[in-house]
């Protein structure tokens, strides 16, 4: 999901360059792993059930299943945004897998 327009985005210009760069795959990780991965899932809009961040596609996981990946599997993050709460597997600064979970 790439923005077309800044105007349809919501987005101030600066965050519209990086979130097209960012979810297109066109922008190469900095060592920060943690700002990075924030900073990518605070572009997903809110309302977003399809996206690919990095070359990984997102699923829509059930709140069930988001507690039964962070409970079982310690490899697995979680992050809880304005826009949404996001479970992820990460190395190095790239994403793994990413999940988004449904309300």
């Amino acid at each position: 999901m790439v923005y077309q327009s800044q105007e349809d985005s919501g987005l101030c210009p600066t965050l519209f360059v990086y979130a097209n760069t960012v979810l297109n795959g066109t922008m190469s990780c900095p060592i920060d792993m943690e700002t990075t991965i924030i900073d990518i899932l605070m572009a997903i809009p809110s309302d977003a059930t399809v996206a690919t961040v990095q070359g990984v596609e997102m699923k829509m996981i059930s709140t069930e299943q988001a507690e039964s990946l962070l409970t079982n599997a310690k490899q697995y993050h979680e992050c809880i945004l304005q826009n949404g709460r996001f479970v992820f597997e990460s190395n190095g600064g790239k994403l793994i897998t990413l999940y988004k979970v449904q309300n």
